[in-house]
């Protein structure tokens, strides 16, 4: 979370944008939530609806600083970018994912391949037998 703090406000100061490490924690909290608490749209989990409010997201934080905070997330430096990685602006957090995830149990292999993908990235997961992600790619 920290990294993400420091790189969000270094490219934020262009628009007087800064969080702190607590908003970051919350965000992601909101976006965990909006994961399993489907509704049909994103905008209903922040709003002040009373037929559509989620009082655990409304009172984290606004609509507002949570779409400000979506747009301004950074997890790398952009001055600092490699050429040859497709996906160096998430390759830091990728990496201290899996820094993370080695320190969790033996890992069983077994490989489930798909289609390729013609467009777009493809991240390849290495996870257990319940789903838990232990290596990312």
């Amino acid at each position: 979370m920290e990294h993400a703090t420091v790189q969000t406000n270094v490219d934020s100061n262009k628009e007087s944008f800064h969080t702190s490490t607590k908003d970051n924690r919350s965000f992601f909290g909101l976006l965990l939530l909006s994961g399993y608490h489907c509704l049909a749209d994103a905008k209903y989990h922040l709003t002040v609806e009373p037929d559509l409010t989620v009082d655990a997201a409304s009172k984290t934080m606004s609509r507002n600083r949570f779409h400000r905070l979506k747009r301004f997330l950074h997890f790398s430096d952009n001055q600092n970018l490699s050429s040859d990685d497709e996906m160096s602006k998430v390759s830091p957090l990728y990496q201290m994912l899996n820094d993370r995830q080695h320190v969790y149990g033996p890992i069983i292999w077994s490989a489930q391949l798909g289609d390729p993908i013609h467009v777009g990235y493809k991240v390849w997961m290495l996870c257990g037998t319940d789903g838990y992600p232990f290596y990312y790619k």
